[in-house]
């Protein structure tokens, strides 16, 4: 009967997210192709020298392991969506699989199903669906061999496996901790090689980020539009950071009102609801109290906590406010601290149950949504409301089709949040020159690119108006 459950939830898994693979690029996907090597071996050079974002050293982001797998598929493929997706989904079956064989050991084998169930929560859908998550599934599944192998007593293997998490993302580095946490123990004269190791492969990896990006390697260009956060003082953002942890936890255990955008201002009302940060103070409190009294569910803890000190923008401002990408890892820790609750009968299985059949719906709901760029900005339109950037993208989907009035309802929905937002500027001067008030679209080009000094799209309008 177990074996039987277990194959059909790995084909539940597999539907679930293949019904993705027939999809276009979205979004953030348009970085990749952007290196004019692609598709050529030099690629696969450029990868480990040139920044995550081509040719933008300012955005501090450096994944060479990332970068080489799409570089690995142009050269093979070209800039076929298809295979990047199916690429996406079977690394993605690969970490669901070594996740499984991990909370095996943390809570025992008649507990594989915990595995499978955090495969088929619908927070992931971006993670897995969206080509340039991909780095969030990498890296993750750098970090889980890691586990794996400090739990076979491997700690060299371990620390190549974290190794290559972080080159897949930065935001493995926390991991580093749990690495040498796991010296203890061990005889001094071990100790000491192997903090020499650890030393030559943090220096390495930090060479090697600075060869990519210069001065820039710890540097951070989000602007209000993306990371509000990046502009409040200390305290207001350790309040804003902690109120984003419950923002999350309910995301991950009742899946609703998904968005691949939660720039300025979506999350407003968040922020001015103080019950946000006392969701998140409890949280806090009650996993230090778990992590002192109870042993068993530490890794679950850590599993949650680890990660979100640095993308909750805890620790530092990152490049955005909040991701559902950025739940990928936090999300495994949740789901080991629930089902350790369900087996101290602290919760009934009913929960699970119910958390589980919601996900499944709520995911499958979501995949479909991600089939295209057009699709999803209109179902992101509906529950991003207050995004600038959201309300913006469901605007470009209207000028595509011509439908001029509607998009304008949408642009100036979008003007009233952030009017100096450039890709907005330049849909309002699409929307002006289709309605033919040449004057009224220079004018709105020109206020973007002096904003942004040689932007593209608003560039290339301008040159069209001189033709």
């Amino acid at each position: 009967m177990a074996q039987n459950l277990r194959k059909f939830w790995w084909i539940l898994v597999f539907v679930m997210f293949g019904l993705s693979v027939f999809g276009g690029f979205v979004q953030d996907d348009r970085l990749i192709g952007v290196n004019p090597n692609f598709g050529k071996m030099e690629s696969l050079f450029d990868a480990w020298v040139e920044p995550y974002f081509f040719g933008d050293k300012m955005a501090g982001a450096y994944r060479p392991i990332t970068s080489l797998s799409y570089n690995l598929t142009g050269v093979f493929f070209g800039l076929v969506p298809f295979w990047y997706r199916l690429g996406n989904l079977i690394i993605y079956l690969v970490l669901v699989w070594q996740v499984i064989k991990l909370v095996e050991r943390i809570l025992g084998n008649k507990y594989w199903w915990v595995g499978l169930w955090w495969g088929v929560m619908a927070i992931h859908t971006e993670a897995v669906v969206n080509v340039v998550g991909r780095g969030e599934v990498l890296s993750m599944l750098g970090v889980i061999m890691m586990m794996r192998c400090l739990q076979e007593k491997r700690w060299e293997a371990g620390l190549v496996w974290w190794l290559l998490g972080l080159l897949a993302k930065e935001s493995a580095m926390v991991w580093g901790v749990y690495l040498l946490w796991n010296l203890k123990g061990v005889e001094v004269k071990k100790v000491l090689v192997r903090l020499y190791y650890f030393g030559l492969v943090v220096g390495g990896y930090f060479l090697l980020r600075f060869n990519a990006l210069g001065e820039s390697m710890f540097s951070n260009n989000a602007t209000m539009v993306e990371n509000q956060l990046k502009f409040l003082g200390l305290g207001d953002r350790l309040i804003s950071a902690i109120s984003l942890i419950t923002l999350g936890l309910q995301k991950v255990i009742l899946p609703i009102s998904l968005s691949y955008d939660y720039s300025f201002n979506q999350l407003g009302e968040v922020f001015g609801n103080r019950w946000y940060f006392y969701g998140g103070v409890l949280v806090i409190i009650s996993l230090i109290l778990l992590m002192v009294k109870f042993r068993k569910i530490r890794m679950g803890i850590l599993m949650l906590a680890l990660p979100l000190l640095l993308t909750s923008n805890l620790i530092m401002p990152i490049g955005t406010v909040f991701g559902e990408r950025l739940w990928l890892f936090p999300s495994l820790g949740v789901a080991v601290i629930i089902s350790w609750l369900i087996r101290e009968k602290i919760i009934g299985k009913f929960i699970l149950v119910a958390l589980i059949f919601a996900n499944i719906i709520l995911g499958i709901i979501r995949v479909w949504s991600w089939r295209s760029e057009d699709s999803l900005f209109m179902a992101d339109a509906r529950v991003s409301s207050n995004s600038v950037v959201a309300l913006t993208n469901m605007s470009a989907t209207l000028l595509k089709q011509r439908k001029l009035d509607e998009a304008y309802e949408y642009l100036k929905k979008a003007e009233g949040i952030y009017p100096d937002y450039p890709i907005l500027l330049n849909n309002m001067g699409l929307y002006y020159y289709w309605k033919g008030e040449i004057d009224l679209a220079r004018g709105k080009w020109d206020r973007c690119v002096a904003l942004v000094p040689g932007h593209k799209l608003c560039g290339s309008n301008l040159e069209l108006l001189k033709k």
